[in-house]
């Protein structure tokens, strides 16, 4: 991740979420926030600052089956 002087303020690797079968497919920042969807597990989350832990977002649920979080352009 880089700030608005192109600095970098954090490097994310696939290893900091705790499963190696994930498939990223897009990520926003927000504030001070990382968001990162995955194709298997959902939504993940984590601080931007310092070595924060990522935390899994996605809601309980039939997501899976009815795909509420799929884009459709």
């Amino acid at each position: 991740m880089y700030n608005n002087q192109m600095i970098q303020s954090r490097q994310i690797a696939n290893l900091q979420i705790l499963d190696n079968n994930l498939n990223f497919t897009c990520a926003a920042s927000v504030g001070s926030q990382i968001f990162i969807g995955t194709k298997e597990k959902g939504l993940f989350s984590s601080a931007l600052t310092g070595n924060a832990v990522f935390e899994n977002n996605t809601p309980s649920g039939p997501a899976r089956k009815f795909k509420i979080f799929l884009l459709v352009f």
